[in-house]
């Protein structure tokens, strides 16, 4: 922002009548000093700190910030944005109607305030209880931190709700069918059963719930991140493209059988050790195994998937040994800021190669002897036939010296 402290500073700006990018007033002003700054100097926004205007006129489009101030308004204002922060205030409540945009931030307000015609986005951090007392039918996002939120049916429309708070509750009606996006950050979840009733939603974010079975095979996500939650079992959706799974304890990826269609896939910071179900990922372009157990072994499965980029940091802190770089340098995606990397061959892989020469080698050899067998059965039937040829003409010859 650009920081009004002294009277001196607001005099040069009225006078020279320049539009300035986020101004923030923070010396003590007056009404008159206050109507001819919004006369004088073209702004979009304005936040104004510590202090209090009685009877003012607010006659242009303005995204309004307000931190512990309290403003009287005359007459209808244009307010479009309002953010009111740290026990600041803004009355009478039939002068604001323009808003798209309200936030509250250790600030009391009345619901009444919320009956607007275009209001899309609601923002209330608060050491108090939140329930929406009426539904609003232009309202797309809300976002919530404090101790307690309800769901209710007058949430029906809303389409993208983030909440951070202990303790979550749910009307016997509630309605949450228009959600497309959830964002839940530490809100001691027992369950997410809730979620069968929003049959839009694509994208949810779970941070810090305390989940340890999580189910969402019947819902149709797109995006999931899951962070901070000591996972047990875990289930999804096939048609999930995007899957966040940070610091929840995770020892295997047995789950990724579950999503074939997976581009994007980040495990940080888990107890992994195998990456045998990786392939089964085939359309994967972007990884991240970032603090697991991986040996470096484990890295030759990356090469049966179509990454598209790859850097050290993402296999870093792993149990790898100094040949990681080198056997990476294999992978066309892999970038590392060290010049001069020499490929080097994963061990797996050359015992692999070996095995199959082995294998074949056998399976020559076996071939061979099943020739030579052949030829050796071929060598004793001929004989057998000569000596039952010979027989008979022992026998013929002996029958002829008789008579």
């Amino acid at each position: 922002p650009t920081k009004i402290a002294t009277d001196e500073q607001l005099n040069k700006i009225i006078k020279e009548k320049k539009k300035i990018f986020f101004p923030q007033i923070e010396c003590p002003i007056t009404n008159d000093v206050f109507q001819l700054f919004l006369k004088e100097v073209p702004i979009n926004n304005l936040t104004l700190v510590k202090q209090k205007l009685d009877d003012i006129q607010i006659n242009i489009l303005v995204k309004l910030f307000l931190r512990e101030s309290a403003l009287t308004l005359s007459g209808p204002s244009m307010i479009t944005e309002l953010t009111l922060e740290n026990e600041s205030s803004i009355g009478p409540i039939e002068h604001i109607k323009r808003l798209t945009s309200l936030g509250i931030s250790k600030s009391a307000f009345d619901q009444a305030l919320l009956v607007q015609d275009n209001l899309t986005v609601l923002h209330i951090e608060s050491d108090e209880s939140f329930n929406l007392q009426f539904a609003i039918p232009s309202l797309k996002t809300v976002k919530y931190h404090g101790p307690s939120f309800t769901c209710s049916e007058n949430l029906k429309l809303v389409q993208n709700l983030h909440l951070q708070c202990h303790e979550l509750k749910f009307e016997p009606n509630f309605d949450l069918s228009g959600l497309e996006t959830l964002n839940l950050t530490e809100c001691e979840l027992k369950s997410l059963d809730f979620l069968e009733k929003s049959p839009l939603l694509k994208n949810l974010t779970l941070f810090g719930n305390k989940l340890s079975q999580i189910s969402l095979k019947n819902i149709q996500l797109t995006n999931l991140s899951i962070r901070k939650n000591r996972l047990q079992a875990f289930a999804v959706n096939e048609s999930l493209k995007s899957l966040t799974l940070v610091d929840c304890g995770l020892k295997n990826v047995d789950f990724l059988l579950q999503t074939p269609n997976l581009v994007s896939l980040d495990l940080q910071n888990n107890r992994i050790a195998t990456l045998r179900h990786l392939p089964s990922c085939y359309k994967l372009e972007q990884v991240n195994f970032h603090g697991n157990l991986l040996t470096t072994e484990q890295f030759r499965f990356l090469r049966r998937i179509p990454l598209k980029q790859l850097s050290m940091h993402c296999c870093a802190k792993n149990y790898c040994d100094g040949s990681i770089k080198n056997k990476l340098k294999q992978i066309k995606c892999f970038r590392d800021p060290e010049k001069d990397i020499q490929e080097m061959e994963f061990q797996m892989d050359v015992l692999e190669r070996e095995k199959r020469q082995v294998v074949e080698e056998a399976a020559a050899e076996r071939k061979l002897l099943g020739q030579l067998k052949g030829k050796n059965d071929g060598q004793k039937n001929r004989i057998a036939e000569i000596m039952a040829e010979y027989q008979k003409l022992a026998v013929d010859f002996e029958i002829e010296w008789v008579e």
